[in-house]
C-alpha cells in the first residue's frame, strides 16, 4: 500500500482492494447516493467493488441500502434507479502534470490519468484496450499530451 493508492474495503463484500479498483459512492446534501469517480466529493464516502449484476442484486434485495446507511451513519439514503448505469458510464480525466514538472524528457504537453468504462473493451486484452484509447487521442499525443496513464475497463469491471 502506498499513500498514492490506499486500500479500501467494499461495503457489500467486505473485500479489500486498492482505491483505483473500487468505485466511491458519495452522499449528496439532499440524501442521494451518487458515484464519485474522482473520489473528491466532500463528506463520507462508501466504496464498492462488485460487478453490475452483483450491484443490481444488492439493490433489489435492499443490501446496498443497508450497507450505505451503516457506512454513512445518517438517516435514509436515496439510491437512484439508474445507479449501475451511472457508474458504468464513468469517465475520469486527471491532470497529473504538476507531479511530473521538470522531469527529464518533458518538453511540453501534460501528464494525464484516464479512467474509462466502455462496452468497447469487452473481450479485449489490456494492450488492445490501450491501443483503442491511444488511437482516439492520437492527434493530442504530439503536443497537448506528453504521457497518458490508462485504466480501461468493461462495465462489469468498472464497478
Amino acid at each position: 500500500m502506498t499513500a498514492a493508492d490506499p486500500i479500501r474495503r467494499c461495503i457489500l463484500l467486505g473485500d479489500r482492494a486498492p482505491r483505483h479498483a473500487l468505485v466511491r459512492l458519495a452522499l449528496s446534501p439532499d440524501g442521494h447516493v451518487l458515484p464519485d469517480v474522482r473520489a473528491k466529493a466532500p463528506g463520507r464516502g462508501a466504496w464498492i467493488g462488485v460487478t453490475r449484476v452483483e450491484l443490481e442484486a444488492a439493490i433489489a434485495k435492499g443490501k446496498l441500502k443497508g450497507a450505505l446507511a451503516r457506512a454513512f451513519k445518517t438517516g435514509p439514503v436515496l439510491i437512484p434507479d439508474d445507479l449501475p448505469a451511472l457508474i458504468e458510464s464513468a469517465l475520469e480525466i486527471v491532470d497529473d502534470s504538476a507531479r511530473h514538472a521538470g522531469h527529464p524528457g518533458a518538453r511540453g504537453g501534460g501528464h494525464f490519468r484516464v479512467t474509462l468504462v466502455s462496452e468497447a473493451f469487452r473481450g479485449r486484452t489490456q494492450l488492445e484496450r490501450h491501443r483503442l484509447v491511444y488511437a482516439a487521442v492520437a492527434p493530442l499525443m504530439s503536443g497537448a499530451v506528453h504521457a497518458l496513464n490508462i485504466i480501461a475497463r468493461t462495465p462489469e469491471e468498472g464497478l
